[in-house]
This record gives C-alpha cells, structure tokens and sequence, in this order.
C-alpha cells in the first residue's frame, strides 16, 4: 500500500496528464459564470507576502474570458486531492456584478473546496503562465 502512495504522489509531483476525475462538472459555478466578460485575476502569494512591488491583479478581458469560462465549466472534479496551495484567484464578472471565483494552480482550480481540473485543455496553466509575466516587477534601467 506505501508503495501506491508513493507513485501516486510521485505521478502528481511530475506532472502527470491523467489525474483521476470523477466527472463531475463544477455546474453550479458554470451557470453563474457564463455570461461573464471580464475577469480579475490575482496573485495570493505576491499580495499576502508583501514582496511584490507592482501589480497583483490584473484584468482579463475580450476573447481569453470566454476561453477561460470554458475551461473552468467542462473542468472535471478530482476524485483525489491534490494538496495544491492556489497562487492565482479569478473573480468573474459581467461588467460590475461578480458572477464567482476560483483559485488557480497550473491546471486545477477549487471552487467550493472541491478540487478540479480543466482537463487536457491545459488553458488555465497558459494563462497562469502569461499573468506570472505580467507580475514581474519591471527591470530597473
């Protein structure tokens, strides 16, 4: 049985493709975040720590918001806990009214202390990727 354990974990710290899911999707937080236009997208670990010195949150506006609304309502539930700590939180909004949010790690979101991911899509980590570079400080000239 340790040894389950430890592949497991071993498959879940390198990456693995195939997380195991219930299929179960987030369809509360689908129903809600449909019409969203906009997103706030911001970094937990920079705000909390204080080591940041520019921005920790920034919008996500036009096409990459329908793109990310569908990566998060066909996530599948994770039948397993991954122990992941979320560096980014998305707060969805249509226009001015807050339709939800999700935390944000590589792949898998939590919504509701359930835990999913968006599957092969692999669109949430891109964009996690693109904010990390926004959240750079500038370089000093």
């Amino acid at each position: 049985m340790r040894v389950f354990y430890l592949l497991f974990i071993l498959a879940i710290g390198s990456g693995c493709e195939h997380l195991a899911s219930s299929n179960h999707s987030p369809t509360k937080l689908a129903s809600r975040i449909a019409d969203a236009n906009r997103i706030v997208a911001m970094n937990y670990y920079l705000a909390a720590t204080g080591k940041q010195k520019g921005d920790t949150e920034f919008e996500i506006s036009s096409s990459k918001v329908k793109t990310i609304v569908g990566a998060v309502t066909s996530g599948e539930r994770l039948s397993v806990g991954t122990g992941i700590d979320p560096i980014w939180g998305l707060r969805f909004y249509k226009g001015t009214n807050f339709l939800g949010e999700v935390t944000v790690q590589g792949r898998i979101f939590v919504y509701e202390g359930e835990q999913y991911t968006d599957g092969s899509t692999n669109v949430l980590e891109k964009m996690q990727v693109e904010l990390n570079e926004r959240a750079k400080p500038p370089v000093n000239r």
